[in-house]
C-alpha cells in the first residue's frame, strides 16, 4: 500500500461506518498509525457522529441535509423540469432532505406510476395514502434501535405530545436538569429522530414517532 502511495494518493471508502464492529475499529485504528506519513486517506461515511467514538483522532466533516430550497433545486436536476412548491415541499417532510431519500422516494413514485398519468409527469400525489418505500422505514427504525433504553422511553413520552417541543417543554414533561436534556438532544438530533427548526424539536420522520406510539 505504501508503494501504490507513493505513485499517487490512495483514498480508502467505507460506506455505512456506524455498522463496523469493534474488531474493525481496532484494525483501522492500527493501520492509522502506519500510514499516517504517506498519502493514504481513509475516509468512513456515517450517520451518527457518536459511532466514531471508538477511533482514534478522527476528523468529523458534518454534511448537513438539504434544506427546502436545495431540495427543489435537487429535484429539477433529477426530473429536467420544474417542480410545484407544494410537490417539493412535501418531498422534503418525507425525506428530511437527505439526498438518498429524495432519489428513493422520487424512484418509487415513478416505478408505482404515481408521478406518471398519461405519459406526463403530474405532480399530483394523494400524500395522506403515500407511504415511505420499505428500505426507508426500516432505516429509521434501525436509527430508533441505536438509541439507549433510557432515551427511548423519554421519546416515547415525547411522541405523546402533539404540540412543537421546546428544550423547556422537554424538561418539564420528562423532569430533567439540563444536563440530561443536553445528552438526551444530542443523541436524538445525532440520529435524525428529532430536528430543531427554529427554537422548537419535531420529529424528523412520523414513521419514527407512530411507532413510538405503538409501542407505548
Amino acid at each position: 500500500i505504501e508503494t501504490l502511495a507513493e505513485e499517487k494518493p490512495l483514498i480508502f471508502i467505507i460506506r455505512a461506518g456506524h455498522y463496523l464492529t469493534e474488531e474493525t475499529v481496532r484494525f483501522i485504528n492500527h493501520i492509522s498509525r502506519m500510514i499516517r506519513l504517506n498519502r493514504i486517506m481513509i475516509v468512513l461515511s456515517v450517520d451518527n457522529p457518536g459511532s466514531t467514538s471508538g477511533l482514534v483522532h478522527p476528523v468529523h466533516i458534518e454534511i448537513a441535509p438539504f434544506d427546502r430550497d436545495e431540495t427543489k433545486n435537487y429535484l429539477k436536476r433529477l426530473l429536467d423540469t420544474e417542480v410545484p412548491d407544494d410537490f417539493a415541499d412535501m418531498i422534503f417532510k418525507k425525506s428530511n432532505g437527505n439526498p438518498g431519500y429524495v432519489r428513493e422516494i422520487l424512484t418509487d413514485l415513478i416505478n408505482r406510476g404515481l408521478l406518471q398519468k398519461k405519459n406526463r409527469l403530474d405532480f399530483r400525489i394523494e400524500w395522506e395514502k403515500y407511504r415511505l418505500p420499505e428500505r426507508i422505514v426500516h432505516n429509521i427504525y434501525d436509527k430508533l434501535s441505536r438509541v439507549p433504553e433510557k432515551s427511548y422511553v423519554a421519546l416515547q413520552s415525547l411522541a405523546i405530545t402533539n404540540t412543537p417541543l421546546s428544550a423547556n417543554l422537554i424538561k418539564f414533561l420528562l423532569q430533567i436538569d439540563d444536563k440530561e436534556l443536553f445528552f438526551l438532544l444530542k443523541e436524538c438530533v445525532d440520529n435524525h429522530i428529532l430536528v430543531k427548526r427554529g427554537e422548537y424539536y419535531y420529529f424528523t420522520f412520523q414513521e419514527a414517532r407512530k411507532r413510538l406510539l405503538e409501542e407505548t
